[in-house]
């Protein structure tokens, strides 16, 4: 199944008067930001809170992934900021859709930035979130801070996220 299904399903669901609940968004978000999608992933993000719905960590790494996907890593990053609004914590997961996104955007020192967030919370360094980074420095020509993180990694045994 594409994007186009699951919103016939989710439009069907918000027709039958049927209560939607935080799964049902995430299910769309996740399917629209495969289908690259990212505006209609942002609108379902949105309204969950106009209808009262509680986004958790999938809403936010999901709604994340899809801007990255499309190239919208500006919108990945807002994304990544109104969290402090929500009552969702930052994570290895959300982090590395984050540091992805800024890869994907050639922003490597914001990707610097949100690592370093990372390691200053004691957040756990995946494998993942690693690789983005390491591979941001390496777009960027920053193949100095690139070896040092990949240093840093196998002094840590990160492993597979």
């Amino acid at each position: 199944w594409g994007w186009p299904e699951s919103l016939k399903i989710f439009s069907g669901v918000a027709r039958s008067k049927v209560k939607l609940e935080t799964m049902t968004y995430n299910a769309a978000i996740t399917s629209c930001g495969k289908g690259v999608k990212w505006e209609k992933a942002l609108c379902f993000v949105s309204t969950m809170g106009q209808d009262d719905v509680e986004s958790n960590e999938h809403t936010l790494s999901a709604g994340i992934s899809g801007c990255e996907k499309s190239g919208e890593w500006h919108l990945a990053l807002h994304l990544f900021n109104k969290m402090p609004q929500t009552t969702v914590e930052s994570n290895l997961v959300i982090c590395g859709a984050a540091i992805s996104a800024c890869k994907r955007g050639g922003e490597w020192a914001m990707a610097l930035r949100l690592y370093s967030m990372m390691a200053h919370r004691r957040m756990e360094l995946g494998m993942i979130a690693c690789s983005a980074m390491i591979s941001a420095c390496e777009r960027a020509g920053e193949w100095e801070k690139a070896m040092h993180l990949f240093a840093v990694m196998g002094q840590s045994a990160i492993e597979g996220d």
